[in-house]
C-alpha cells in the first residue's frame, strides 16, 4: 500500500486528470451504445400512458439518466413536459441551492442566493429549466423552485415572504392547493421534497424536525436588489435518517403508497414514471403519523 501511495504521488495532477476524463467518456460512449434511446414523441407518449396530460399541474423530481439515453438531453424532456401539459398546464422543478445540506449551506455567512444567477445542485434537467423562456423562479436561499405555465407566476411569488419553507403561503403550499400532482422521473420514491409539506402544516404532529434557533441568509432578487431572510433550518440530526438516505424506508413508503393507489407507476424507457396528487399523499402522511409511521420510522425491524 505504501508502495501504490508513493507511485501515485509521482503521477503528475494533470495525467490523473486527463486519465479521469478518458475513464468519464468512455462510461459516457458505452451508456449511448447499451441504454435505451428515447425522443421527446417517446417521451410524451410514455407520460400520457401513465395517466399525466393537458392541463395538469405537475411538480417533477427527475433523473436525466434513469430513463435510458434520451436524444437532445434535459432540453428534450423540458420540451416533452411543456408538450405534455399545454399552455393551461403548469410545471415545476426543483431548483435547490444547497450544500452538503440545509444546515451546511446556511451556516456560510458570505454565501448570496442569486434567483437569476445560482445554479440548481438537483440535477442537469433542473439547472437547464431555472434559464429557459417563460420560467419563474422563487427567492429561497436553500429550497427555491421554478415553474412555466398557466399558474407559474403565481406559485413562486413571494416564497421568501411565506411563514416557512414548505408552509401554506410557500410555492409547496400554493401546489398543495391546487391539488397538482407529484411526479418521479426516472427515480424512486426517496427525494421526494413534497414530504416536508406535512410538517410544516402540523408541527405539532412532527417535532424536531427544525433546530430551535433561526437562521439569517442573504438574497438577491431578479432586479439585483438584495434582502435577508429569517428561517428555519432542519436539524441534521434529525434528518441523518430520513427516507432518501434510507432504503428500508424508502422501499415501505413506496410499497405502500402503490398498494393503497395513492401512487400510480409505468414504465416509460429503461425505466419508470410515478405520480400521485399532492392532497392525497399528504393526507396520508397525517393518517400514518398518528399510527408512529414517517419518512424517518416504518414499522418492522427497519423501523426499530
Amino acid at each position: 500500500m505504501g508502495l501504490m501511495n508513493a507511485l501515485k504521488a509521482l503521477v503528475p495532477a494533470a495525467l490523473k486528470n486527463t486519465v479521469k476524463r478518458a475513464l468519464k467518456n468512455r462510461s459516457r460512449e458505452l451508456f449511448e451504445r447499451q441504454a435505451v434511446k428515447l425522443d421527446k414523441a417517446a417521451l410524451v407518449k410514455g407520460f400520457r400512458a401513465a395517466g399525466l396530460g393537458n392541463g395538469d399541474a405537475l411538480f417533477i423530481h427527475s433523473s436525466l439518466k434513469g430513463l435510458g439515453f434520451i436524444e437532445g438531453g434535459a432540453l428534450t424532456v423540458i420540451e416533452a413536459f411543456q408538450e405534455l401539459v399545454g399552455p393551461m398546464g403548469t410545471l415545476v422543478f426543483p431548483t435547490f441551492t444547497m450544500n452538503a445540506s440545509m444546515a451546511v449551506t446556511l451556516a456560510d455567512a458570505d454565501r448570496v442566493f442569486d434567483v437569476a444567477e445560482s445554479p440548481s445542485t438537483v440535477g442537469a434537467i433542473t439547472n437547464t429549466f431555472r434559464q429557459r423562456p417563460g420560467v419563474f423562479r422563487s427567492v429561497h436561499p436553500t429550497h427555491s423552485l421554478a415553474a412555466w405555465g398557466a399558474r407559474s407566476e403565481w406559485l413562486v411569488t413571494d416564497h421568501e415572504k411565506a411563514a416557512s419553507t414548505f408552509g401554506k403561503d410557500s410555492p409547496f403550499g400554493r401546489f398543495l392547493e391546487i391539488n397538482g400532482k407529484i411526479v418521479g422521473l426516472g427515480i424512486g420514491f426517496g427525494p421526494v421534497t413534497f414530504y416536508h409539506v406535512v410538517e410544516d402544516l402540523h408541527p405539532g404532529l412532527f417535532p424536531g424536525v427544525y433546530l430551535p434557533d433561526h437562521f439569517t441568509a442573504r438574497v438577491r432578487h431578479r432586479d439585483g436588489t438584495e434582502g435577508m431572510m429569517n428561517m428555519r433550518c432542519h436539524d441534521p440530526a434529525h434528518h441523518a435518517r430520513r427516507i432518501d438516505k434510507d432504503a428500508d424506508i424508502e422501499r415501505y413508503w413506496a410499497g405502500h403508497l402503490l398498494r393503497q393507489g395513492i401512487a400510480h407507476r409505468s414504465p416509460v424507457g429503461q425505466g419508470a414514471v410515478w405520480w400521485m396528487r399532492a392532497a392525497d399523499l399528504v393526507r396520508e402522511q397525517v393518517t400514518l403519523q398518528q399510527q408512529d409511521v414517517s419518512i424517518y420510522r416504518v414499522p418492522g425491524p427497519e423501523g426499530q
